[in-house]
């Protein structure tokens, strides 16, 4: 008998909600572009945390997820606390075909979703995306862990996690933690790895987000399907400091801010982005377009 792990209630997390509005989503989104009357696809919202901090800031927001319960949970959430705010919620059953008409959104925002989405669908969702991005408008990709960074503080909270086969994640993590995680009810069941292993779903792995990614495959997808994709974010000394800023592990860390300062002026000498050793991808790209070999917005 196979055991599907818990993914969470779908209930709203109001702590959720003021984080997105004052520490990472918000402020990172209006470092380039108003939110206000914006129109906005929240793309993989949950029970609407960052849906409704996006709205609370004036945007028109719809916010899809394929996760049904998710979507009852934020219509209910919306009805309760938000009846004010310009959001609509809608159930997708593949996010590789979007319901939308293409240029129709001002920005689309993937905040800590492309991670649990499974890897060989990824490629398609973005160019998906892309499509039904505005000319000059922005796709928002926040809070996924970067496949690059050692330590998968995502999912197991073990080091190399990442940079592993999965075949050999998996015997890892659960040796490790008795489970994908140490709170999972599978951790205290007295059953040998293989055991457990053939316990665990396989796709639970992937959805649970043991998978990361990385901006070189953003960058990669972007070049191989002529996505015409600008990173704005793109100062390496500046989205260190924003990263120092907003995380509660390193920012107390003086020593490691020299450390990765000398790191980031040796960098810089080989045009080499920051985004690609950063524990989670923050960036905002801008669609541009293209005649010959001039871009334009």
């Amino acid at each position: 008998m196979k055991v599907t792990l818990p993914r969470g209630s779908g209930v709203l997390d109001f702590s959720r909600v003021d984080d997105c509005r004052t520490i990472q989503l918000i402020p990172l989104i209006k470092s380039y572009t108003e939110i206000k009357n914006k129109k906005i696809l929240d793309f993989g919202c949950g029970a609407g945390s960052s849906t409704f901090a996006l709205a609370l800031e004036g945007g028109i927001v719809t916010g899809v997820d394929i996760a049904s319960p998710s979507i009852y949970h934020a219509k209910k959430n919306k009805v309760k606390y938000y009846k004010q705010c310009r959001v609509d919620f809608t159930h997708i059953n593949d996010t590789t075909s979007l319901p939308f008409p293409n240029e129709c959104f001002n920005i689309v925002v993937c905040n800590a979703v492309f991670e649990h989405i499974l890897p060989q669908e990824r490629e398609l969702i973005l160019k998906e995306i892309f499509r039904i991005v505005k000319l000059g408008g922005f796709i928002v990709i926040t809070g996924t862990p970067n496949r690059n960074f050692p330590k998968d503080g995502h999912t197991s909270e073990l080091m190399f996690v990442p940079w592993m086969p999965l075949w050999l994640a998996k015997y890892y993590v659960v040796f490790r933690n008795g489970g994908i995680k140490k709170t999972d009810p599978i951790a205290t069941m007295n059953l040998s790895v293989r055991n457990k292993l053939k316990k665990i779903p396989d796709d639970e792995w992937l959805y649970r987000g043991i998978r990361s990614m990385s901006y070189h495959d953003i960058k990669r997808w972007s070049k191989k399907n002529g996505l015409t994709l600008k990173c704005l974010n793109n100062d390496n000394r500046k989205e260190l400091e924003r990263y120092f800023l907003t995380s509660t592990s390193w920012k107390d860390s003086k020593i490691l801010y020299f450390l990765i300062i000398i790191f980031v002026l040796t960098i810089n000498l080989f045009n080499i982005s920051i985004h690609n050793f950063l524990p989670y991808l923050n960036s905002v790209f801008k669609k541009m377009g293209k005649v010959g070999n001039n871009y334009y917005y």
